[in-house]
């Protein structure tokens, strides 16, 4: 009994830290259909005509290494604040124009690394 408990408890931490890893934006495009938490080196911030944000990262458009997508009326917060800045980001990676791209819901899903 005490061995079942040990092996179920390994499971779920091996479990949890495996999930929690991040991977680096330059690692993107290999990760597709994929949910992950993306390291991501914001390279740039554009918001288009129509209310969609694109923030890039690793290198600026149209070079970036992933971007994280914000539709107009979505509220992720003030985006422009993370320019230059590290970011951790979970969400599913979909590939958009041979590009790999998060699209942002909500703010909870990004996180500054401490």
């Amino acid at each position: 009994m005490i061995r079942l408990l040990i092996v179920a408890f390994a499971s779920a931490v091996l479990g949890c830290s495996a999930s929690a890893a991040s991977i680096p934006d330059s690692e993107a495009s290999s990760h597709i259909g994929q949910t992950v938490t993306l390291d991501c080196n914001v390279a740039s911030i554009h918001a288009s005509g129509g209310g969609t944000t694109f923030v890039n990262c690793g290198a600026p458009y149209p070079r970036q290494n992933a971007s994280l997508v914000v539709f107009a009326g979505r509220n992720v917060g003030n985006l422009q604040q993370y320019q230059g800045r590290h970011l951790l980001v979970r969400g599913t990676l979909k590939l958009y124009k041979d590009r790999p791209e998060i699209v942002l819901d909500s703010a909870a899903q990004i996180q500054r690394p401490h």
